[in-house]
């Protein structure tokens, strides 16, 4: 699966580089429901890639 998330800021700001973490946590979020929970407790890869 692939998802494509475009970002626009609303006014300027600095640029955070650990903005994925922020990104990686609402994917998680929306998961948490759903049968793919377990993939956040997991240890090792993470199935996201950001680029």
């Amino acid at each position: 699966m692939r998802i494509i998330v475009r970002l626009q800021s609303l006014a300027d700001s600095a640029y955070d580089m650990k903005y994925y973490h922020k990104l990686q946590g609402f994917v998680y979020s929306l998961l948490k429901d759903g049968p793919y929970h377990v993939l956040h407790d997991k240890k090792g890869y993470r199935f996201l890639c950001f680029s």
